[in-house]
């Protein structure tokens, strides 16, 4: 019985040091703060978002979004593949890099095309059609403050494009061929 215990009590060793081992590398897990991308690398990559919807393209039907109170993207049938996705996100301004003379910031959407389980950045044959819903002071906003304007993040040319708009009632409605990074707010 002698002859064993030493057997024993290695395993019990090596057992013990083992789950001291994964303590400890939990502990340091937990201890270590997460990397946190740039901006930069935030416009160039997935989002993070405070909301987020996807529609799959069903034949040649086309295929809608909808983030209630907030944004509702049309794709008009024949734009993308069958089964393609879009995925539309709200974005938190202060998690992208704005130009500082861009102020007033009210909505930031991100928008997302998959086909073929593939990123597509390309220009969409038919222009996707985006309408806000605007609070009663967004509106008024709206009309006083020609400033205020809907802007995309051409990743191409690195910079923000102002978007052409139409308000009706509370709908502030553009069509673009290009998805991405889209802001409601007043700048240049």
């Amino acid at each position: 019985m002698n002859n064993k215990a030493p057997i024993v009590l290695f395993f019990i060793i090596i057992a013990l040091a083992a789950l001291g081992g994964v303590w400890q590398s939990s502990v340091f897990a937990a201890t270590v703060p997460p990397v946190v991308p740039s901006k930069e690398a935030v416009v160039e990559s997935t989002p993070v978002v405070d909301v987020w919807q996807e529609g799959v393209v069903s034949g040649s039907a086309g295929a809608s979004v909808n983030l209630p109170g907030l944004a509702e993207i049309e794709v008009p049938p024949g734009t993308l593949a069958e089964g393609s996705k879009v995925k539309v996100g709200a974005v938190n301004a202060e998690d992208i890099p704005l130009p500082e003379s861009f102020k007033d910031i009210r909505n930031v959407l991100y928008i997302g095309i998959e086909e073929n389980d593939v990123e597509f950045s390309g220009e969409l044959k038919n222009p996707l059609t985006i309408t806000l819903t605007l609070t009663p002071d967004q509106v008024e906003a709206f009309k006083k403050a020609p400033a205020l304007s809907i802007q995309r993040y051409d990743a191409e040319q690195g910079k923000w494009v102002r978007i052409p708009s139409t308000l009706s009632g509370n709908k502030l409605v553009i069509q673009t061929k290009k998805a991405g990074y889209f802001v409601f707010g007043s700048g240049k």
